[in-house]
């Protein structure tokens, strides 16, 4: 009797064990199986995020040439150098550099130094260079002048009126209409959409934080706009 009762004892208590290890077992698989999800997932995030970096900077490289239907500006003829960083390549796209072509030596006026530059360009909107333009020049003038302004500065939709009066007296849009007219005169050649293009260079510059936040608007929509950096970007270049 006591050795059934032993017996039965001993089988209880291994069924039990057997249960306890079975409990443990399922306990363990489901733990692996939630860290090897975990896993997957993070390693799936990861590769989404490469592949969403890669898709900006391709676009961002695309962007070589100012779109004159969205404002978009580039910072030179040539692709600038991208790093994968969104804001200091944007920056690199939206902010030019260096002497621009056609124009740059001729009037001794270089990106790399937008203050003394845009003094240069206004003295030939209403300067001691000013130049006035009559007749066909006059309405070229105005067709690309009104394709642009100064906006961020004293809120004009165009650089000049329709009959060429100038829209806005800050020192920026003078320089924008000095150039436009200094092309025309002396590069008649130049196509309008590269005047354009021309001038609103010199805008990106003169507006840096708005340049580079149109291009982080239009080109990363879904990216992560680092504020601390562009609050270091100035928001104009002089005054209005």
């Amino acid at each position: 009797m006591e050795e059934q009762q032993k017996h039965e004892s001993e089988h209880t208590s291994h069924e039990h064990y057997e249960k306890i290890i079975h409990q443990e077992k399922n306990q363990y698989s489901k733990i692996l199986m939630m860290i090897t999800g975990f896993v997957i997932l993070l390693v799936l995030f990861n590769q989404w995020q490469i592949a969403a970096m890669d898709t900006m900077v391709n676009n961002m490289q695309g962007m070589t040439a100012a779109d004159v239907n969205s404002g978009i500006q580039t910072s030179s003829q040539k692709t600038p150098m991208l790093t994968g960083d969104a804001v200091n390549d944007a920056i690199a796209i939206a902010i030019p550099t260096g002497v621009p072509d056609i124009y740059g030596k001729e009037l001794g006026v270089s990106f790399d130094s937008p203050v003394e530059s845009m003094a240069m360009l206004e003295s030939i909107d209403r300067g001691n260079r000013k130049i006035t333009l009559t007749g066909n020049d006059l309405q070229r003038y105005v067709k690309i002048a009104s394709m642009t302004a100064c906006e961020y500065c004293c809120g004009a939709t165009t650089l000049v009126f329709k009959d060429g009066r100038a829209a806005c007296g800050c020192a920026h849009s003078a320089a924008m209409r000095g150039l436009i007219a200094y092309m025309i005169k002396n590069h008649p050649n130049t196509s309008d959409e590269k005047i354009l293009e021309e001038a609103n260079r010199w805008k990106a510059l003169f507006f840096p934080k708005e340049s580079v936040k149109k291009v982080l608007d239009a080109q990363a929509k879904s990216g992560k706009l680092d504020a601390n950096v562009l609050n270091q970007l100035p928001q104009m270049v002089g005054g209005c």
